[in-house]
């Protein structure tokens, strides 16, 4: 079994050439998954490329002494700067998490979370091992739309998910009084989504997830820019409804992701008509083919249209996604597809 010690043990003989300390004096925690290793080092300010590259010239010589260590697989290690620097990465991967995908959209009731809900549920029922964040601080859904009221265990330190349908599900209404609104300003937020991200155990059963779901909050706020800074986000599905007042703030989340280099995976349509059950006619309530005409002009891929259905709401509001509600419909299809799209 690798050791922390044995990490350590070996890095103690490459000096910092700049400061004339061991490199392990810049090393604050590392991270054992399996024979993975992880570690930043961290350094107060790195102000100049030379100084970039003889760090980066220390991270090699690192990675090749751990690499010599009796059974370590994968090494990873990332430099970090309190000074803001384009080059220098503050991410590290969240143990346990193969993959993650973020749910956005830039306006609140479009049905974000429906989506980000379903969504998990589908790829979990395509076969990937799968988790859901309801990073969304303010108005958290996860625990009505799965009908859980539980809080999670602590153990050593670190939460265990809660599980239901096969899915591993954390949210902050886990955390607090349902009832009690979140009156916190952007740090105490960012502080909140990093407990329920890094402080908790994905892989307590010795399973890693496949895919990791996040149902972000409406808008463009500290958490979408939290979680690009901090995490290694693999794509963002954009959620919208047909009609423009929905789309001209879309429009906006879309350009957010674009500066944060997190590549849009596609677009969904929500609510996008209504079908009578009987007549089979169709009404197209918030406009048609909005999110659809974005998409082509943006040249990201249309996902796909959820119709305005209300055994959706109705599933959701009684704790069983319509996935599982109605496992041979339509919608609960349309899901799968997309989850097939997605990941």
């Amino acid at each position: 079994m690798i050791t922390e010690k044995q990490i350590i043990g070996s890095l103690v003989n490459i000096i910092d050439p700049e400061t004339g300390k061991p490199v392990t004096d810049f090393i604050p925690r590392v991270v054992i998954r399996d024979n993975s290793v992880f570690f930043t080092l961290e350094y107060s300010a790195l102000k100049t490329p030379e100084q970039i590259k003889a760090k980066e010239h220390l991270r090699d010589l690192c990675e090749g002494e751990v690499k010599k260590i009796k059974g370590v697989g994968e090494v990873k290690i990332t430099l970090s700067s309190t000074q803001e620097n384009p080059k220098i990465s503050k991410k590290l991967p969240i143990m346990g998490i193969k993959k993650i995908i973020l749910v956005a959209s830039g306006k609140g009731g479009v049905g974000k979370s429906t989506v980000a809900c379903n969504l998990a549920v589908a790829l979990s029922k395509n076969g990937k091992r799968t988790a859901l964040v309801d990073a969304d601080i303010y108005g958290p859904s996860m625990p009505k739309m799965f009908g859980i009221s539980e809080k999670p265990e602590l153990i050593n330190n670190l939460m265990i998910p809660l599980e239901k349908f096969g899915i591993k599900l954390m949210s902050m209404g886990f955390l607090v009084n349902p009832d009690a609104a979140a009156v916190w300003r952007g740090p105490m937020v960012t502080k909140a989504l990093f407990q329920l991200m890094r402080m908790t155990n994905w892989a307590f059963d010795d399973r890693e997830v496949d895919v990791m779901v996040i149902d972000t909050p409406p808008g463009t706020g500290d958490v979408h820019l939290s979680l690009a800074e901090n995490y290694i986000i693999d794509g963002v599905v954009l959620v919208s409804t047909p009609q423009e007042v929905a789309l001209a703030d879309v429009r906006k989340a879309y350009d957010m992701f674009n500066k944060l280099h997190i590549p849009v995976l596609g677009m969904v349509e929500n609510m996008s008509y209504f079908e009578d059950e009987k007549s089979k006619n169709i009404t197209y309530i918030f406009g048609q083919n909005g999110a659809e005409n974005f998409a082509r002009k943006a040249g990201i891929n249309f996902l796909g249209e959820i119709p305005l259905n209300p055994k959706i709401a109705s599933s959701s509001d009684h704790g069983t996604p319509i996935v599982l509600s109605e496992v041979n419909g339509a919608t609960a299809s349309l899901f799968r597809e997309i989850a097939k799209m997605v990941c």
